[in-house]
């Protein structure tokens, strides 16, 4: 399958590299099982950046399963760099983007291209990992199965944790739906527009394997600016009603129940069948 990830930066120089080694070296890329258009915006970096993108660029150009575009320029943010980026060239089989610091595993493109070979998959998520500063895994937890109601009404991202963006990859009939012009407007919310579109008309599922990761470090947007991120999501979210806070209460506690408990209650997860060598959807 043709893979399409998009990475927005502005003065990244620390992590940079990291973030893309982990896109371009994805195992099913080796093989040639998969292929790759990735796209770097960058929004007018002047900390060596650039040139660390140009690197990696010119070291990928003649890896024939692997397109690489840079494109500097100064933007809005965020959310208008990564519109951008999905203007470049048509959408792949299958899309994500990676933000610069994040890590993707060694092996998501080939789990989720083996996941997508099932029609009934559009739009799926992994556990939810957490990196240190130094890249190290420090957190790994299975979600509980996602609510389309709570997700409308703006719970994910504010009472509820967030979708975890660096684990979620959509499929090209989803991405068709999605109103770039839309999502340049944002400033930090913008994650929660994608999902809003995508479950209007898709499920949600969850694999049970390690895709993707979010990275702490000092001076994050969503550690800075989390009151202003909920006020922005509240802005485009449906309004709720009481027995929303009921039903988002239990999903709360869920979080917290063991792994095998989360299993039974979650109808859309997809684990590894051992004997078949190959992961499967559990209904």
């Amino acid at each position: 399958m043709h893979f399409y990830c998009v990475t927005a930066c502005l003065n990244s120089r620390k992590y940079i590299r990291q973030t893309m080694l982990s896109v371009l070296e994805q195992s099913s890329l080796k093989t040639g099982a998969d292929s790759l258009t990735y796209v770097v915006r960058d929004g007018g970096s002047d900390d060596g950046t650039l040139e660390i993108v140009h690197d990696l660029l010119d070291r990928y150009r003649s890896h024939e399963h692997v397109k690489i575009i840079c494109v500097s320029e100064v933007d809005s943010g965020m959310y208008e760099a990564l519109a951008n980026g999905f203007r470049e060239s048509p959408p792949g089989d299958i899309n994500c983007y990676l933000n610069a610091g994040d890590l993707l595993s060694p092996y998501a493109f080939e789990i989720v291209s083996g996941v997508f070979s099932d029609d009934r998959v559009e739009f799926l998520t992994g556990v939810k990992v957490v990196y240190n500063e130094r890249g190290h895994m420090i957190r790994y937890s299975l979600p509980f199965a996602y609510n389309p109601r709570l997700f409308k009404t703006g719970f994910y991202g504010s009472l509820l944790g967030h979708l975890q963006q660096e684990s979620t990859f959509w499929n090209a009939r989803l991405h068709s739906l999605v109103d770039l012009s839309m999502l340049a407007k944002f400033k930090l919310a913008g994650d929660f527009y994608l999902w809003s579109v995508f479950l209007q008309h898709a499920n949600i599922h969850i694999v049970e394997a390690w895709l993707g990761g979010f990275r702490l470090h000092a001076g994050q947007l969503s550690a800075r600016y989390a009151e202003e991120y909920d006020r922005e999501l509240r802005m485009i979210a449906s309004p709720r009603i009481p027995t929303d806070y009921f039903i988002a209460g239990f999903y709360w506690m869920a979080e917290y129940f063991p792994d095998q408990i989360k299993r039974v209650f979650n109808r859309r997860i997809i684990r590894y069948n051992c004997g078949l060598g190959r992961y499967e959807i559990r209904y």
